[in-house]
């Protein structure tokens, strides 16, 4: 994504599966993939700043709600704020 001479970008973690079959605290997971994903990036020469929670607080609401949501649903995807400079 390039806004205004910026390149910027944002994570997403889609679960594939029912909240029956997703681990239980599967945005955690989500979380770690991400964390390692900047790390990669800023190995590679993007001017990011790590976080251990990339989906913040859109991943604690996601974990919170998708307790609550029958087995046979697929929760919706996560998205991280913009990274990048």
């Amino acid at each position: 994504m390039t806004t205004t001479g910026k390149e910027t970008f944002k994570l997403v973690c889609q679960p594939k599966i029912t909240v029956g079959k997703l681990p239980k605290n599967w945005v955690s997971s989500c979380n770690d993939i991400g964390k390692k994903l900047l790390e990669l990036a800023v190995e590679n020469g993007v001017k990011v700043d790590p976080v251990d929670k990339v989906f913040g607080m859109a991943g604690d609401f996601a974990q919170k709600a998708s307790s609550d949501l029958p087995e046979d649903i697929v929760p919706a995807a996560i998205v991280s704020r913009e990274f990048g400079s």
